[in-house]
């Protein structure tokens, strides 16, 4: 989050038809003054919020050595310590419970350029191996990223292209089925993703989910579902439409089954 904002309130509306049917207050985000979230507040029915509190600690040079987080009303404890290279790298993220009892490590390798070019898992009880390969172009555009088994075997892949004169980026997985077309990406000049389309193929009574996860603090933004009817085939396109406020930050996110509007989503900021 930009500095200077202290809080965000984050709204749904559901629509029936044109109208708007319902709304709802999702989430409160209060950031510190470098913009790092530190409390997040989610309703919870009659009681009140489920409240997630964030501390952070960083080195002598400013490199963000721990994130500490506690989840209430049951202060349940998580940690996540993080460790560099020489050049100032992510090299290595322990993420771990207060007795330790759910331990994960993420290893990272760079290029050059310091682009991730593998990333290494840890889950508990089991070996550390190679999860994710990425491979770059010329001009240090993403081209493809390759998904693993803990066995070694080669799970999906997801390639991307690039149409820089229309500021799309076209996103395809590949496995076992074949390659099939997955999500188109459209940016504005400031390289804000300004509309998504994502493509599911369904048949029969499959429930096709929809989720959106933005990398901004890592909240889930939407999450929408739809069915087909038995005796169709289809592929159903999902578009979200993100407009933004003159200093950039994420205003409202309007979410399509087609052309029928099902729900909409807000962002408001607070500043000191």
């Amino acid at each position: 989050m930009q500095a200077g904002i202290v809080k965000e309130m984050f709204y749904k509306y559901e629509f029936d038809g044109k109208k708007i049917k319902d709304s709802s207050l999702i989430a409160e985000f209060y950031y510190d003054d470098l913009g790092k979230l530190t409390t997040e507040k989610i309703p919870s029915g009659t009681s009140g919020f489920k409240e997630r509190r964030i501390s952070y600690y960083y080195d002598s040079i400013g490199q963000l050595t721990k994130k500490v987080t506690i989840e209430l009303p049951y202060k349940e404890y998580s940690f996540v310590d993080y460790e560099y290279d020489s050049a100032g790298n992510e090299i290595n993220k322990y993420s771990y419970t207060l007795d330790t009892t759910y331990v994960t490590i993420e290893h990272k390798t760079y290029n050059k350029n310091k682009q991730v070019t593998e990333l290494y898992t840890k889950l508990p009880n089991s070996k550390m191996y190679l999860y994710c390969k990425y491979y770059y172009a010329d001009d240090n555009s993403l081209q493809r990223a390759n998904y693993f088994h803990d066995n070694g075997g080669l799970t999906y892949a997801y390639l991307y292209e690039y149409d820089k004169r229309s500021n799309k980026k076209t996103t395809y997985i590949e496995n076992d089925a074949g390659k099939e077309l997955e999500e188109e990406d459209f940016y504005n000049p400031y390289g804000l993703c300004v509309k998504k389309n994502t493509f599911v193929k369904q048949n029969g009574r499959l429930t096709y989910v929809y989720q959106e996860e933005r990398e901004v603090n890592g909240k889930i933004l939407t999450r929408t579902t739809d069915q087909v009817p038995v005796n169709q085939i289809r592929l159903i396109t999902q578009k979200t439409v993100n407009s933004f406020n003159p200093d950039k930050t994420l205003f409202e996110t309007d979410v399509f089954f087609g052309d029928r509007k099902v729900q909409m989503f807000r962002h408001y900021y607070f500043k000191n």
